[in-house]
């Protein structure tokens, strides 16, 4: 979505304002969102600290708003306790000021990565009021505890771990029918 709207406003206007251009805003929105992820999960995991966003538990409209807009500079401890989001503040600014930095055209700097990274925090904020007020899917999120996340990471470990084992037995069955071919070649 940020690429089509990148190509619509013709931003960077180097790249061109054709839609030919847009897999360039594409592959640069792709990398900042790379280098935000793993520098956030890496931080998090570091910490012991959570970055996901939790619906407010309260229901008047002065703590979920409070929430919305303290959820993106703040992540939670393992108590549950709401900290510094150290996480994902490295995790927004880093990528903004690598991309405008290493990717950008020449006019842009740090200093442009750190606008945009802040600009970031306010979208995230205004996304975070929306689902605390709009969008009803969220709604089912707000018992999660930090246990239960980190039992979904454990079952995604799981799962994986399942997948390697299917793939060496495929690979095990495929060499072993790769043996049977070669040895039925040679004797015929």
């Amino acid at each position: 979505m940020g690429a089509g709207i990148s190509t619509w406003r013709n931003s960077p206007d180097e790249w061109g304002g054709q839609w030919e251009e847009f897999g360039k805003r594409a592959a640069s929105n792709f990398g900042k969102n790379l280098i935000k992820q793993t520098t956030t999960y890496g931080l998090d995991e570091a910490l012991k600290l959570d970055s996901h966003y939790y619906l407010s538990k309260k229901k008047n409209a002065g703590s979920k708003i409070r929430n919305a807009l303290l959820s993106p500079v703040t992540a939670r401890n393992r108590r549950g306790n709401r900290v510094i989001g150290v996480p994902r503040i490295v995790g927004t600014y880093a990528s903004s000021i690598v991309a405008a930095e290493a990717w950008y055209p020449e006019r842009y700097g740090w200093e442009e990565g750190v606008r945009s990274g802040t600009v970031s925090f306010g979208i995230s904020a205004a996304y975070n009021l929306f689902k605390e007020f709009v969008w009803k899917k969220y709604r089912g999120r707000t018992d999660r505890t930090l246990q239960s996340r980190r039992a979904h990471t454990e079952s995604l470990e799981f799962r994986y771990r399942i997948i390697e084992i299917v793939y060496q037995g495929r690979a095990f069955i495929v060499g072993g029918i790769k043996r049977v071919n070669q040895t039925g070649a040679q004797e015929v």
